[in-house]
């Protein structure tokens, strides 16, 4: 018992630096199917600095079993300010459930720092096969500094 008191106090402290940058998180929701010049999702995201709309391009995908297995390419407009980046994630068709993560890999000038961050998305989609657009409400982005 008190070799336990004595490494409770002999840990050292570890705190957050409160210079590193806190994640961002955003919320989005987006509809996919052909708008017209091809098959994408595309959106609104809501909730954070990057308030604007979203464009998420599917790069071919496998789909071992009940499951997605999908690669991705972003872009999220915010004003006149664009960020890109890929993102791989898995997408389940029993529960809808799907989780991706990525990175930003460019931007322009004013939301250059972000160049690098992890990217993590997670959601739940409208029930597929079934009527399209495939929609996502509220699916969650957090953009995390490397």
């Amino acid at each position: 018992m008190m070799c336990a008191f004595v490494f409770l106090f002999a840990a050292p402290n570890v705190l957050a630096d409160p210079s590193e940058p806190k994640p961002i998180r955003c919320l989005a929701d987006a509809a996919f199917n052909d708008w017209g010049d091809g098959w994408y999702w595309k959106g609104d995201v809501h909730g954070c600095i990057l308030a604007g709309s979203i464009r998420i391009t599917e790069l071919p995908a496998v789909f071992p079993g009940t499951t997605e297995h999908f690669f991705e390419e972003f872009e999220i407009t915010a004003g006149t300010e664009v960020i890109s980046g890929t993102d791989a994630g898995v997408w389940s068709f029993v529960t809808y459930k799907f989780r991706a993560n990525g990175w930003v890999r460019e931007a322009t000038p004013g939301l250059h720092y972000l160049v690098g961050y992890k990217v993590h998305m997670s959601g739940v989609t409208s029930p597929w096969p079934g009527e399209l657009p495939i929609t996502t409400d509220d699916m969650e982005m957090r953009f995390v500094a490397p």
